[in-house]
C-alpha cells in the first residue's frame, strides 16, 4: 500500500510517494516559470502545472513498483490564485496568483465595506482571490462573463477535467482566500453574499461541506 502527496508550489511541483507508515519511497519535482507582463503582475499557466504533474507522476510510476498500490492521493498547493474556468472546463485567462498586486484598488474598497472586517474577520488585501475577481469584472468583462467556476490552483489540479467539478474547499482555506466571505465556523456569511458586497455570483464558488455550514 502506499500514497501520493502533491505539493503544488509557485516556483514548481513536488510528488512524494510513500508507503503505509508514512516512509518515503521516492520523490519527483518539475520546475515552472511565472509570468509578470506588468509591474505588480503576476500569473500562471495552469498548462504548466498539469504538465509537471503528468511528469512526475509519470517518472514515480516508471521507478518504483509501490506506486502500483497506490490507494490515496493528497493535493496541496499555494493559496489565494484565481483560476477561472467555462462551463466546459476550460481555462479562460492565466492564473492570478497570490503575490499578483494588481487589484489594490478593488482590495482597498472592499476593505472599507460596511462591517466586512467586522464580520469576516479578516483585512481584504491585493493578494485574496476575491478582489482578483473584481479585478477582472472591471478589466476584463469578457472573460467575467464566461466564469463558471473559480478553483485555487490545488483544487484544479485535483479535478482536471472531464474528472468532476466537485471540488470542496476547507472552511479555513475559503475564510483566508475568499477574504470576506466566511465568518468564523458558520460558512458562507448571509451578511455578506458575494452577489451583494462585490456583484461576484455566489454560483462561482465550490460549496462548503455539510459540517461547515
Amino acid at each position: 500500500m502506499s500514497f501520493l502527496g502533491i505539493d503544488l508550489g509557485t516556483s514548481g511541483l513536488r510528488a512524494l510517494l510513500v508507503d503505509e507508515s508514512g516512509t518515503p519511497v521516492g520523490s519527483a519535482q518539475r520546475e515552472y516559470g511565472v509570468s509578470n507582463p506588468r509591474p505588480g503582475w503576476s500569473e500562471q499557466d495552469p498548462a504548466d502545472w498539469i504538465i509537471a504533474l503528468d511528469c512526475a507522476v509519470a517518472e514515480l510510476r516508471s521507478q518504483f513498483p509501490e506506486f502500483a498500490a497506490l490507494k490515496g492521493i493528497g493535493v496541496a498547493g499555494h493559496m489565494h490564485g484565481a483560476t477561472l474556468l467555462d462551463v466546459s472546463g476550460q481555462v479562460l485567462r492565466p492564473c492570478i496568483l497570490w503575490n499578483d498586486v494588481r487589484s489594490e484598488k478593488e482590495a482597498a474598497l472592499l476593505d472599507g465595506a460596511n462591517r466586512v472586517r467586522e464580520v469576516s474577520g479578516n483585512t481584504v488585501f491585493p493578494g485574496f482571490t476575491a478582489p482578483k475577481l473584481s479585478w477582472v469584472r472591471n478589466n476584463e468583462p469578457e472573460i467575467f462573463t464566461k466564469i463558471d467556476k473559480v478553483l485555487l490552483p490545488a483544487a484544479f489540479c485535483s479535478v482536471i477535467p472531464p474528472i468532476s467539478f466537485c471540488s470542496i474547499i476547507p472552511p479555513i482555506s475559503a475564510c483566508n482566500v475568499y477574504a470576506l466571505f466566511v465568518a468564523a465556523d458558520t460558512g458562507w456569511c448571509p451578511r455578506l453574499r458575494i452577489a451583494t458586497v462585490v456583484g461576484i455570483p455566489s454560483v462561482f464558488f465550490i460549496v462548503l461541506p455539510p459540517h461547515a455550514l
